[in-house]
């Protein structure tokens, strides 16, 4: 097997993983079923719904600390698979 090493100027990230787990998360209804489940704020169940998905996604980047959620926040790929907006650790 021969392996070819190129160079680019694209940004790679290390997050490429999250687009599969995102829509695994989707595929399986998650916010159906935790919908009895978390508990809901002034703002109705779907704020914390998405905080709720972009912390599973965070643990699946690894993150386990609001450090690692602030420099999350930075991530375009993150920001991405989130659909742009990324809450602040103060959020979460």
């Amino acid at each position: 097997m021969l392996i070819k090493i190129a160079r680019t100027e694209k940004e790679l990230s290390a997050n490429a993983g999250l687009v599969i787990f995102k829509q695994l998360i989707d595929s399986i209804g998650l916010d159906q079923l935790l919908t009895n489940c978390i508990p809901t704020l002034k703002k109705g169940p779907a704020k914390n719904l998405k905080k709720f998905r972009h912390l599973l996604l965070a643990f699946e980047t690894g993150a386990d600390c609001l450090d690692d959620l602030e420099k999350l926040s930075c991530d375009d790929a993150f920001q991405a698979v989130c659909g742009g907006k990324v809450y602040s650790p103060k959020a979460y």
